[in-house]
């Protein structure tokens, strides 16, 4: 009985706290709810956009609501700042994935502000929910295939040789990381990268670089790799590649293990036999760390290899890290001709452009005439961009493409800056003739680019990983790769 007389006299007092909770709480708001419908759609299509403004219980909506949009450019004409009330709709053809909601001089409460995906749905496109991003693209294999290496987790890259509408007709999983593809005219590729795992063999006691040779069916021809045989030894990683006849050029660099990170460029014959290979460090009174992540083979029949380094490898250090050319021939002999230039982390990426014109990525595009000191031209990014690959485009112009940051200062439940994608075609003397910027409301990378001259002249392949729905819905709810085709004219 005392029992059941505490349980009443809780209860009593859980009940008179609701009600004096309730007579002393303020009265709810006026209330502001968006809705859009559909919310993921191509770019140009109808959304029809609605709102409802109302009143609180004691208080009046106010009169100055307005819609805002992130970016300010999503609508053509804009919508930015347009004054609404009651119920009504209205509808709008977005450009580009935007945020839209309300500002209000007054306090009222927002329901549920909208996120439009807006696809470039007249592009050759795929995003794939079965990787987390694409780490190397290659035009043009012996059928005029693209092929693709998609990361699939630590050590685990998926192989693709994709069609011109970018579906896949062979495929195969390699048990490392692959960093660059390399097409062989007769027939076949070239996948170079690095591994922790067994690849034919014992798994290595540190990471060690490989160098795979397919043939052009797609199957594996031979695996040679290479790096420290002790599990205290330094990691080997190779990053790009050339072709030398039916020779292999990779160019990569070690770090760990508590030596000085240095670069090389290594030559293996058809049957993956070593022929050379040369070592590259970074001098200075401090010394530092060198890497290779760049290669090509010039009309002067010299190799040239771009890379970072944090000391002196082509010339005087400028900044905490720098961006270098330097040239060997194909013999291994180093030549005296080197450059080095303000960089950033994971620059290098080199190509050959008009009239015999070789172009760096750092924190600018520099361009030289070979065998000339002097720079033919720089280019640089625009303002929030930076460039992080190039490749030929058509009629000696040069493509290069990156990532910019897209700020948004508008005010959202959510943090609303992020990174789109950018590619921008460039002339022989630098001049910008053409940019695109693709992106989703999330962060999109850029890890890949390439060409595609024999089966898709005038276009390039940008590939990397997206957090959102950027050219199709996000179906993993995290990280998926995407490849995307845009024409260069």
């Amino acid at each position: 009985m005392k029992a059941w007389l505490r349980r009443l006299a809780l209860a009593a007092v859980v009940l008179a706290g609701i009600v004096s909770l309730l007579a002393t709480s303020p009265p709810p708001p006026p209330w502001i709810q968006l809705d859009a419908e559909p919310t993921m759609v191509c770019a140009g299509d109808p959304v029809t956009l609605s709102w409802r403004v109302l009143d609180g219980s004691d208080t009046p909506a106010p009169d100055d609501v307005r819609i805002v949009t992130a970016p300010l450019d999503a609508f053509d004409p804009p919508v930015d700042g347009l004054q609404v009330s009651g119920d009504g709709s209205m509808e709008i053809e977005p450009l580009r994935p935007v945020r839209i909601t309300v500002i209000t001089s007054a306090y009222a409460d927002v329901f549920a502000p909208v996120a439009l995906a807006v696809f470039p749905c007249d592009l050759t496109r795929s995003q794939r929910s079965d990787a987390v991003g694409t780490l190397a693209l290659a035009g043009d294999d012996g059928n005029g295939s693209l092929l693709a290496a998609l990361d699939q987790g630590v050590d685990q890259t998926l192989l693709l040789r994709l069609d011109d509408a970018l579906e896949s007709g062979w495929e195969t999983v390699v048990a490392g990381r692959v960093e660059a593809l390399v097409p062989v005219p007769s027939g076949g590729f070239v996948a170079v990268g690095s591994s922790a795992a067994a690849l034919g063999g014992e798994a290595p006691p540190v990471r060690q670089a490989f160098v795979q040779r397919y043939d052009a069916a797609g199957d594996l021809v031979w695996t040679e790799h290479f790096g420290a045989d002790e599990s205290d030894g330094p990691a080997t990683r190779a990053y790009a590649a050339a072709l030398v006849g039916d020779d292999v050029v990779v160019v990569g660099g070690t770090s760990g293990g508590g030596v000085p990170g240095e670069g090389f460029i290594r030559r293996l014959d058809v049957d993956g036999g070593l022929v050379w290979e040369e070592r590259f460090a970074a001098a200075g009174a401090d010394g530092g760390w060198a890497v290779g992540r760049g290669v090509v083979v010039a009309t002067d029949g010299h190799l040239y290899v771009g890379g970072t380094t944090s000391g002196d490898v082509g010339g005087a250090s400028l900044e905490s890290i720098d961006a270098f050319v330097i040239a060997f021939d194909t013999a291994g002999t180093r030549q005296s001709w080197s450059q080095q230039v303000a960089g950033h982390a994971g620059a290098g990426a080199l190509a050959l452009g008009f009239a015999d014109t070789i172009a760096l990525v750092g924190q600018s595009l520099v361009a030289w005439r070979l065998g000339e000191q002097a720079p033919a031209w720089t280019a640089e990014p625009p303002d929030g961009a930076r460039w992080t690959r190039v490749v030929p485009g058509t009629d000696g112009t040069l493509v290069v493409a990156g990532e910019e940051a897209i700020e948004v200062d508008i005010p959202l439940r959510w943090p609303a800056d992020r990174t789109d994608v950018v590619l921008h075609r460039l002339d022989h003397d630098g001049v910008m003739l053409s940019q695109t910027r693709l992106g989703s409301l999330w962060n999109e990378s850029l890890t890949s680019l390439a060409s595609w001259p024999i089966a898709r002249p005038g276009t390039a392949v940008m590939g990397g990983s997206t957090g959102g729905s950027f050219l199709a819905p996000n179906a993993s709810n995290g990280l998926e790769a995407y490849l995307v085709e845009v024409a260069l004219e």
